[in-house]
């Protein structure tokens, strides 16, 4: 198949990017899409210096993504964390082709590890020392390091970007180097899920917290196909597609097909001073009544939060839980964390009854 794509390599134009038998591992195959999402990200901008650069890829699949942010940055060291059988022996063909290239770097480190498993991580860093990356100030994202992952094929995989998310908040795991950029190939619902805005109404406790901790951008979407006549972009919260105006790719652009995938860019923020327990319990008792003015679901937090919370919140009263943005919830937290009749964790948990939101 004819490539024409800036950022391919024509030394793997024979490589198959895909299984030869049937396979549920899900991977980008479509080079012209991959392509258009690189420009979006406009990586070669973010990283200048991208010969001081080091990409942790996890669960990259057959890596037609993988090897074209590799063309595209050239980077210091390239890790492919992927322990799926099938992939390894690509793997070295695919390495074996490129050392042909004159102007490859030798860059690419198959990793075979679980992605999920925290402790990979630190065995690749403290243990097998693939990386010696340096700790960078808050003041910018870390421009030596960088996350590029494929969260298609996990059963969990929205379980995983909720709790590297929660990196972003506490600064562990990868995080704790610094604000570093995360790329994730994402199933459309969960980021339809993620990146919903104040008052749109799928808004929930996860893009409560992901809005607090992290500029996140819709990146790529995939096009509507069917007789549904449906926009592309439908299910997502329309004030993100004007602001982000996501590249729109084709359903095949996943193998196998079809498989309904999104790409957002999450960029960490610096810091927030927030208590994250209090706010995992307003967020799920209030959203709980999401559509309920503030005012009336006040009172479920603890007995006296409606006559002492709500003086103090008079211009959040007549909103509801669902339309409250990112610092009306830093507000609110700052608000109850000074209560001085605020209940206990025990007094929390017994209070809270009602089943997750999201």
């Amino acid at each position: 198949m004819p490539r024409f794509c800036r950022s391919f390599n024509p030394l793997l134009e024979s490589v198959q990017f895909f299984p030869s038998s049937r396979s549920s591992l899900k991977s980008i195959i479509n080079p012209q899409a991959c392509q258009q999402i690189i420009d979006k990200l406009d990586l070669k901008k973010k990283y200048p210096k991208s010969n001081s650069l080091n990409i942790v890829d996890i669960f990259p699949g057959f890596g037609l993504f993988s090897t074209m942010i590799n063309q595209e940055l050239r980077p210091k060291k390239h890790i492919l964390m992927e322990e799926t059988k099938v992939c390894i022996p690509h793997y070295e063909g695919l390495f074996e082709l490129l050392q042909k290239d004159k102007k490859y770097n030798d860059s690419f480190v198959l990793y075979p590890k679980n992605g999920y498993k925290w402790e990979s991580y630190e065995t690749m860093v403290n243990e097998d020392k693939l990386l010696e990356i340096n700790t960078q100030s808050e003041d910018n994202i870390h421009d030596e390091l960088l996350i590029v992952a494929n969260m298609l094929t996990l059963t969990y995989g929205e379980a995983v970007f909720a709790q590297w998310l929660a990196c972003s908040a506490h600064k562990n795991w990868l995080q704790k180097y610094g604000r570093v950029r995360m790329i994730c190939v994402l199933p459309e619902v969960t980021a339809q899920k993620f990146l919903s805005g104040p008052s749109f109404f799928r808004r929930n406790r996860s893009s409560i917290k992901r809005d607090l901790f992290t500029d996140t951008k819709l990146i790529a979407i995939n096009e509507m196909e069917g007789d549904n006549y449906a926009p592309d972009g439908y299910g997502y919260d329309p004030n993100l597609l004007v602001k982000d105006q996501p590249v729109i790719v084709p359903l095949t652009t996943i193998y196998p097909a079809p498989t309904r995938m999104a790409v957002v860019e999450v960029n960490p923020k610096q810091t927030v001073d927030i208590n994250t327990d209090y706010l995992d319990y307003i967020a799920q008792i209030l959203m709980y009544r999401r559509t309920h003015p503030l005012q009336e679901a006040l009172k479920y937090l603890s007995p006296g939060a409606e006559e002492d919370l709500g003086p103090k919140l008079k211009h959040l009263l007549e909103k509801t839980p669902r339309d409250l943005t990112s610092e009306d919830f830093h507000e609110l937290v700052k608000a109850f964390e000074s209560w001085p009749f605020k209940p206990s964790l025990e007094e929390r948990l017994s209070l809270n009854p009602s089943p997750d939101d999201d």
